[in-house]
């Protein structure tokens, strides 16, 4: 469904269409709009289960570690969620 990325920190390219069964993927401007949401619900699982983490592992923690923590492990996933949220809204 992706092209395979030469560089790290590139964007996903989505492919025009399936290989096997021809099916496009671009089929009209805003199809993926509705992916972002699907991103964004992946993200917010993300932040929390990195919280609940945080919390029952590390209680200790000072509380600016805390929303420190929580972006970089968003951040980190923003590529797969990207990629994940288009296959699951297709």
């Amino acid at each position: 469904m992706f092209v395979k990325s030469r560089s790290l920190l590139s964007m996903p390219e989505m492919k025009p269409q399936c290989e096997k069964c021809g099916y496009k993927f671009d089929r009209e401007p805003g199809y993926f709009l509705g992916a972002m949401y699907v991103s964004y619900g992946l993200a917010v699982l993300e932040g929390l289960i990195t919280f609940l983490i945080c919390y029952f592992f590390f209680p200790g923690l000072p509380t600016i570690w805390v929303p420190i923590l929580i972006m970089l492990v968003i951040l980190a996933c923003s590529f797969k969620n990207f990629k994940l949220s288009r296959i699951l809204y297709i």
